[in-house]
């Protein structure tokens, strides 16, 4: 059997979407809302699309990324925001960090990935005044 490499799925083939709510939704009703509030917002889904969502309690939101992967790598990608993973290594979880880069932005919390949002011509204080105003994220 021949070794599958891992492919990297680049920032902008991601679409994000963020979803405001009152309160937390059920597990057990989180796939069915999740769907549907993918379908109201119009986006272009496929039997490939795939998606990773987080609960952002600071703002009651979920944040959605959606992504599209053939068949035969299912099993063997990685978001390009993950990758930034690796940063964590000898770092503390107890933090926020902000990455920032010419096409997007991504927020990790505690090491776990909360936020990304594809981004141009932004600077990096918009990006953190952006966070503290709309997701009550301080990052200094």
């Amino acid at each position: 059997m021949k070794d599958k490499k891992t492919e990297v799925i680049k920032s902008h083939k991601l679409n994000t979407l963020s979803i405001n709510v009152t309160e937390e939704i059920n597990k057990k009703n989180l796939f069915s809302f999740l769907q549907t509030n993918i379908l109201n917002n119009d986006l272009v889904t496929t039997t490939n699309t795939h998606y990773y969502y987080n609960f952002v309690k600071s703002n009651m939101s979920y944040e959605v990324i959606l992504f599209d992967i053939l068949d035969h790598l299912i099993s063997n990608f990685v978001l390009e925001p993950f990758l930034l993973l690796e940063y964590y290594e000898n770092n503390s979880c107890d933090t926020v960090d902000l990455f920032f880069t010419n096409n997007y932005f991504v927020v990790y919390q505690n090491k776990k990935l909360i936020l990304f949002k594809n981004t141009t011509n932004v600077i990096v204080n918009d990006v953190v005044l952006y966070l503290l105003q709309t997701y009550k994220i301080n990052v200094d």
